[in-house]
C-alpha cells in the first residue's frame, strides 16, 4: 500500500541513512511493507503440523539408547516347560571355584566367522558376514566320504569333520548313506525352488504348487545352507535317518563329529539337514536335549555353562550381549576358544581347557 509524509517527515527519514522514497513537491510517497499475518495462514500452519510429525517420527531415532538392552528381553518372559533342558549331572550352570580368567578382545567381523549364527525365516545374514569359502567334497574328502554329485560343496573344516564321521559308520559296517547338499547361493536356491514348483504344476494348480515347493525347503535368500556349515545327508533307499539301525547309529553318533540334527522334528528336505557347530556346542545341545534355538536362548539365560568328564571340568561355554562392534570376554586362562555371534545379539565362547 502507499502512504503520504510531510517534507519534515521525509527529512528525518533522511537523516536516519534510510534509502530515500520517491517524493514529489513537498509531499512523497513511500511504500509500506506490511508483515503477513501467520496467524490466518492456513498453509503456515499445514507447515507446522506436518513439521511436529516429522519431529515425533524422529524423535525416538536421535534418543540415546538405553542402558538396557534390548537383547535382555528374554529376561522378562518365562521359560516355557517345553524349552527348559534336560537334567545332566555333568552340567553346571556356574564357574569353577578359583578358575583364572583372562581378558579376550574380539571384533564383531571376527566372530561373524564363527559357527552359531542362526538362521532361518526370521535371522537372515546379518551385514559383513564373509562369503563361504567352499570346495568339493569330494575332491576334498579324496572320495572317502559318498555324495551325491561331484558338484557338492562345503566348508574345509566341515569336510574334515564329515570324513571322520563317515569313517567311523564305516568301521560299524554301515552303508548306504550319502550328502546330497551342501552349501548353497541364493541363485542355486531360486534355481531349485523353481525347478520343484514347476514338477509339481503337473499334480497341483500354481498356488499350491508353490506351496508344497516351499515346505520343507528354504526360501531364497534364507536358511542354514548359506553357510559353510551344513549338509544333507540321505539313504540310497530313501527311508527316513531313523528308519534303520545304520542310520540311528548316524544320528547318535553326529555330536562327537561337531554336527547337530538342525530340525530333529523337519519334514522334507530339513529332515536331513545337519548343522556343523563344532565338538563343544553339539555336545551341549545333545546332552541337554535342545535344538539349536532352545540351546541359545538357554545360554542367554544363565550366561556360563561347564561340562565336566569323569568329574574334572574340560568345557566352559560362556555367553555375553554384543552391543558395539568390539567387545572384551573374561574367558579361562590355559584353553583353546573357539567364538561366535549367535544372531541374536551375543558373542558365545566354547572353551575347551588344557590338561
Amino acid at each position: 500500500m502507499n502512504g503520504l509524509m510531510t517534507e519534515r517527515e521525509w527529512i528525518r527519514q533522511a537523516y536516519r541513512r534510510r534509502p530515500r522514497p520517491q517524493w514529489w513537491g513537498a509531499q512523497c510517497l513511500f511504500a509500506v511493507k506490511t508483515r503477513p499475518d501467520f496467524r490466518k495462514d492456513r498453509a503456515f500452519w499445514a507447515f507446522l503440523l506436518l513439521l511436529s510429525l516429522i519431529a515425533a517420527l524422529l524423535l525416538p531415532l536421535m534418543r540415546p539408547m538405553p542402558e538396557t538392552s534390548a537383547v535382555w528381553a528374554w529376561q522378562d518372559r518365562p521359560v516355557q516347560e517345553a524349552d527348559r533342558p534336560r537334567h545332566v549331572a555333568a552340567i553346571t550352570y556356574a564357574l569353577p571355584a578359583g578358575i583364572e580368567l583372562q581378558p579376550q578382545t574380539y571384533t564383531r567381523q571376527q566372530l561373524l566367522r564363527g559357527k552359531l549364527l542362526l538362521l532361518d525365516a526370521d535371522h537372515g545374514l546379518p551385514a559383513g558376514v564373509p562369503p563361504p569359502n567352499t570346495l568339493s567334497i569330494a575332491n576334498e574328502g579324496k572320495g572317502m566320504i559318498p555324495v551325491a554329485g561331484l558338484d557338492i560343496k562345503s566348508g574345509k573344516e566341515t569336510i574334515a569333520a564329515l570324513g571322520e564321521w563317515f569313517g567311523e559308520l564305516r568301521r560299524h559296517g554301515v552303508s548306504g548313506f550319502s550328502v546330497c547338499r551342501g552349501t548353497m547361493s541364493i541363485a542355486q536356491q531360486r534355481s531349485r525352488l523353481s525347478g520343484q514348483a514347476h514338477a509339481l504344476l503337473e499334480k497341483w494348480p500354481l498356488s499350491q504348487a508353490l506351496s508344497r515347493a516351499c515346505d520343507g525347503m528354504d526360501w531364497p535368500g534364507t536358511g542354514d545352507c548359506l553357510q559353510e556349515y551344513t549338509v544333507s545327508i540321505r539313504s540310497s533307499d530313501g527311508q527316513p535317518l531313523d528308519g534303520s539301525a545304520g542310520g540311528r547309529l548316524l544320528l547318535r553318533t553326529a555330536w562327537r563329529y561337531g554336527f547337530i540334527r538342525r530340525y530333529p522334528n523337519g519334514e522334507g528336505e530339513k529332515a536331513n539337514q545337519f548343522r556343523y557347530v563344532g565338538r563343544v556346542h553339539a555336545m551341549a545341545m545333545t546332552y541337554l536335549d535342545l535344538t539349536m534355538e532352545k540351546y541359545l536362548d538357554w545360554l542367554h539365560r544363565v550366561g556360563v555353562l561347564t561340562i565336566s568328564e569323569k568329574e574334572e571340568v574340560k568345557y566352559i561355554i560362556i555367553a555375553s550381549p554384543m552391543e558395539t562392534t568390539h567387545i572384551a570376554m573374561q574367558l579361562p586362562k590355559n584353553a583353546v576358544y573357539e567364538t561366535s555371534l549367535d544372531n541374536m545379539g551375543f558373542a558365545i565362547a566354547a572353551c575347551e581347557l588344557k590338561p
